[in-house]
């Protein structure tokens, strides 16, 4: 097992089935409290060389927000939204933020935004959304796969923005 960056172990896929995922968590927790370079409940990095994938971003804003902090660097960030483009600008057009004004930033900074994108079906609705919008290449693979606030379908329905 190989260090990494803040002291953590790179566990290998057979060290993790065997020790199970509770263990190597518990003994990264250790470590941290330990004295490790990260602190216990240190936030997740994001950098500009990494690949990121924000699935389901409703009006966009965390991706918009995610760029800035990258310092417009979102040439590598795809944000998806699991409604149409239709159905996007008509729950948060309205008010101070308007969604087309957040999408124009995204692609203004080099971003890829795609719409009617299922995340249960992620390879398949994210491949027919890219051909529908004649967008570029998306990577083979993603550093950071980000899905804030899920929908688990329960019953609840959509609130439209105010």
């Amino acid at each position: 097992m190989a260090k990494r960056k803040g002291g953590l172990q790179k566990v290998s896929k057979a060290s993790c089935q065997r020790l199970g995922k509770q263990k190597v968590i518990a003994r990264n927790r250790q470590h941290q409290i330990e004295g490790g370079n990260r602190k216990v409940g240190a936030t997740v990095s994001y950098d500009d060389y990494q690949r990121i994938l924000c699935i389901g971003d409703g009006n966009f804003s965390f991706a918009r927000a995610l760029v800035r902090k990258l310092e417009g660097q979102g040439r590598l960030l795809t944000a998806t939204a699991y409604d149409t483009k239709e159905t996007v600008w008509e729950k948060y057009e309205e008010g101070s933020d308007p969604v087309s004004e957040i999408v124009e930033e995204l692609q203004g900074c080099d971003a890829a935004v795609y719409f009617a994108v299922d995340a249960t079906q992620i390879v398949k609705t994210l491949k027919a959304a890219k051909n529908r919008q004649r967008a570029q290449q998306l990577p083979d693979a993603f550093d950071r796969i980000i899905f804030n606030f899920p929908h688990v379908g329960l019953g609840i329905k959509d609130q439209v923005m105010q």
